[in-house]
C-alpha cells in the first residue's frame, strides 16, 4: 500500500472528541477501502471490513431496527468474525451507497456514541444515484474525507524519493531554486508522473513495468468506469442501468476528451454531437463530476476575494481527474503525440487541475470576449493569485495584461504564479513567481509567498 496524505485526516478523526462515523468519498479504485482497512488494522485492537457491494446479502442486518446494538448482533450471525465493542474497535463499511438503511444508520451510530465507523462510497455525490433512499441522512451525522488519485508528492513518496520531496518543499516554502542536478532530477520524474498519473493501480504498474503498464492499468479502470455509467440503486434496492443516460455520458466524456486537446475555453455543450443542448446533457456531465472523474472549472467575472460570489454557475471547462486517465481516453496517436508539441499544454494544464483540489483549491478561471484568459485564478493567503500553466516557458501576454491594469480586472493585492519547467524564481517587483511544476502539490491555500 502506498503513503497517502489522507492518513493524517484518518488519524486526527479517531482523536477528535465524540463519535461521528467517518464517510471516505470518491473515484472508484483510488485508494478509499485500501486505506481504511489499513487504518483499521494499525489503529485498532478489533476490526471488522464488509463490503455492501460485494456482499449484497449483508443488507439484511439493516432491514430491521437500526439500533447500533442490533445492527451489530444481525451481522455477527452472517460474519462470526464482528467483534466490534465500545472501545478500541472499528466497523468499516465498503461502498455504503449500495444500501440506503445502512447509510442512514450513521444516524444512530452517532447518536450511540459507542462505536467508530468508517464508510467508503463511490457514488455518494451522485444525486438521486439509491432511489431506495427514503431515510434522509442529518446534518452532522458524518464527517467526509474526499480521496483522489495520488498527487506528485505521493507519487515520490511511491517512488523511494521521499528526501528529494523534502526538498522540493523547502525550495518552494524558501522561495529559492533547487540545485540545477536537483531541477532536472524533479523535473524528469514529474513528466514520468504525468504519463502514468496518479491511479494507484496505474502507479503500481508503473514501477512494475513503465509507461506502457501504466498505460495498460488506465485503460482497464476505464473500461470498468464506462461499465458504471448511468448505474443506479432501483427502490427495491437492487441495482440497474439507464440505458439512456449511459448513452448521454458517453457521449459527452468523448466530447469532453476531445474539447481538453483542443484548448478552445468553455465548453460547448453543441460539440457533443447534433443538436445536443445543455438541458439535455446536463445530467450527464453531473453524473461524471459526482463520480469523480471530470471536474469543473468555473468561470469568474471578476478576480477578487471572495473569487466565490463572482462564479459565473453556467460557464467552465472540464477537466479529467488524472492524466494518466485523460490519455488512456485519447487515440492511440494522439497518446504517441502527448509529449510532443501538439497536445503537451493540454496535458499539463489538465495536470494543474488534477492537482489543485487535492490541496483544497476550487477550480477557477478568467476569461474576456477580447480573448485574455487565464488558465486558472487561486485564493492563496487571502490574495487573488493568477496561475498560468505552461509546459515550457514563454510570455504570458494575458497575465501581463493583467498585473498591468489590475484594478479594470479585479483589485490591487492579485499577484501571480507562473508553472514552467524552468527552476523557481521571483520577478523583481515581487509580484509574479515563476514555478516550477513539481512544486505545486506543496501549494497550500493559507500560505502567504507575497507577504
Amino acid at each position: 500500500m502506498f503513503r497517502r496524505k489522507v492518513e493524517g485526516l484518518l488519524s486526527a478523526w479517531k482523536e477528535a472528541p465524540g463519535k461521528i462515523p467517518l464517510l471516505i468519498r470518491g473515484l472508484r479504485r483510488s485508494g478509499k477501502k485500501t486505506i481504511a482497512k489499513a487504518f483499521a488494522q494499525s489503529s485498532y485492537r478489533n476490526f471488522c471490513v464488509l463490503d455492501m457491494e460485494a456482499e449484497p446479502s449483508l443488507h439484511r442486518a439493516f432491514a430491521g431496527s437500526l439500533d447500533p446494538e442490533e445492527i451489530l448482533s444481525r451481522l455477527s450471525l452472517v460474519h462470526p468474525d464482528v467483534r466490534v465493542t465500545p472501545g478500541n474497535s472499528v466497523l468499516v463499511l465498503g461502498e455504503i451507497q449500495e444500501c440506503a438503511r445502512a447509510r442512514a444508520s450513521l444516524r444512530y451510530f452517532r447518536e450511540s456514541g459507542k462505536y467508530d465507523v468508517v464508510a467508503t462510497s463511490s457514488f455518494a455525490d451522485i444525486g438521486d444515484y439509491n432511489r431506495d433512499s427514503r431515510l434522509s441522512i442529518p446534518v452532522g451525522s458524518e464527517r467526509y474525507i474526499h480521496m483522489l488519485p495520488l498527487d506528485f508528492e505521493e507519487f515520490l513518496w511511491a517512488m523511494g524519493h521521499e528526501a528529494l520531496s523534502n526538498e522540493i518543499r523547502s525550495s518552494l516554502l524558501s522561495l529559492s531554486p533547487l540545485p540545477e542536478l536537483v531541477h532536472e532530477k524533479a523535473e524528469g520524474l514529474y513528466r514520468s508522473f504525468l504519463v502514468a498519473g496518479g491511479m494507484p493501480e496505474a502507479v503500481e504498474g508503473f514501477l512494475r513495468g513503465g509507461y506502457s503498464a501504466s498505460q495498460k492499468a488506465c485503460r482497464a479502470l476505464m473500461d470498468a468506469y464506462k461499465g458504471d455509467f448511468g448505474r443506479y440503486i432501483g427502490k427495491d434496492g437492487k441495482p440497474d442501468m439507464d440505458g439512456i443516460l449511459f448513452a448521454k455520458i458517453r457521449k459527452a466524456l468523448a466530447s469532453i476528451t476531445e474539447q481538453i486537446a483542443d484548448e478552445k475555453g468553455a465548453f460547448a455543450y453543441s460539440r457533443i454531437g447534433n443538436g445536443a443542448r445543455r438541458r439535455s446533457f446536463e445530467n450527464a456531465l453531473d453524473w461524471l463530476e459526482g463520480y469523480g472523474l471530470v471536474y469543473r472549472c468555473r468561470l469568474l467575472e471578476r478576480i477578487s476575494t471572495p473569487l466565490l460570489v463572482h462564479e459565473d454557475d453556467e460557464t467552465f471547462k472540464p477537466y479529467v481527474a488524472d492524466t494518466g486517465l485523460l490519455l488512456s481516453l485519447f487515440d492511440e496517436d494522439i497518446r504517441r503525440e502527448a509529449m510532443g508539441e501538439i497536445y503537451r499544454g493540454a496535458l499539463y494544464e489538465n495536470a494543474v487541475a488534477a492537482a489543485l483540489p487535492s490541496n483544497g483549491f476550487p477550480l477557477r478561471y478568467y476569461k474576456r470576449r477580447s480573448g485574455l484568459e487565464i488558465d486558472f485564478v487561486i485564493s492563496l493567503g487571502g490574495r487573488p493569485v493568477l496561475l498560468e500553466a505552461k509546459a515550457r516557458g514563454g510570455r504570458s501576454k494575458s497575465l501581463s495584461t493583467v498585473l498591468a491594469d489590475k484594478k479594470t480586472y479585479g483589485d490591487e493585492n492579485i499577484r501571480a504564479i507562473k508553472l514552467t519547467s524552468a527552476p523557481l524564481s521571483v520577478s523583481q517587483d515581487g509580484e509574479t513567481i515563476r514555478m516550477p511544476h513539481y512544486c505545486l502539490p506543496y501549494l497550500t491555500p493559507d500560505m502567504d509567498l507575497f507577504g
